[in-house]
């Protein structure tokens, strides 16, 4: 599994909080299923991943928020990633039916002002990296707040698991493409970062 930082243990010290955007099996996928069906399947492996780097911020006392639609219930909540690892949920003023992405900054500039100032940055995952998780990262850092993602914990987990599925078919997974891997991985950090400190994002 490629990790933008190996100094994983190092880092996490550094932050303050970590939101996910929209853990709602409306928006993620990840169905009312019981866990155990979830061993062997492609579900289970994101959420195995996704549960290992929510712990191991839970285990350093950082909380960890979902920001979720005004009609998200329990029942909703997917099962990509482990309802018992958050702290809170905080909806924003709609429910799933009735968001509308013109709209989505407003709803989060709301949002944000429910969610406790930290002197660390504000690790930001969930659906979808370059969207929803994007919006979330620009209008943290608009209010003041330091912002990141940690793209492991948003659907570019899902593209990294399909990627590895394929090559355990078709090659063996040799030290040329691993490198391949971490350049690619390194490309949509970058990505991430102009995204949201692009003045035609903040204008939206």
């Amino acid at each position: 599994m490629v990790e933008r930082n190996s100094s994983h243990e190092r880092e996490v010290s550094k932050v303050g909080a970590v939101v996910i955007m929209y853990p709602d099996m409306r928006t993620t996928g990840g169905g009312l299923r019981d866990i155990d069906e979830l061993t062997g399947t492609f579900e289970g492996e994101f959420r195995e991943t996704s549960g290992k780097i929510l712990t191991r911020y839970k285990r350093e006392g950082i909380p960890i928020t979902g920001i979720v639609y005004s009609d998200t219930s329990p029942e909703y909540i997917s099962t990509l990633y482990p309802q018992e690892l958050f702290d809170t949920f905080i909806s924003v003023e709609v429910p799933f039916l009735k968001w509308e992405g013109d709209k989505h900054k407003r709803y989060l500039r709301k949002v944000v002002e429910n969610i406790p100032r930290h002197e660390g940055k504000i690790v930001v995952g969930g659906y979808h990296a370059f969207d929803c998780v994007v919006t979330m990262a620009q209008v943290l850092e608009l209010s003041g707040q330091k912002a990141e993602p940690n793209l492991l914990l948003t659907d570019q987990l899902g593209e990294l698991l399909l990627h590895h599925r394929a090559r355990r078919f078709f090659a063996p997974y040799d030290i040329e493409e691993r490198g391949r891997d971490r350049e690619l991985w390194r490309k949509k950090y970058d990505r991430f970062e102009r995204l949201v400190h692009s003045s035609d994002f903040y204008r939206r």
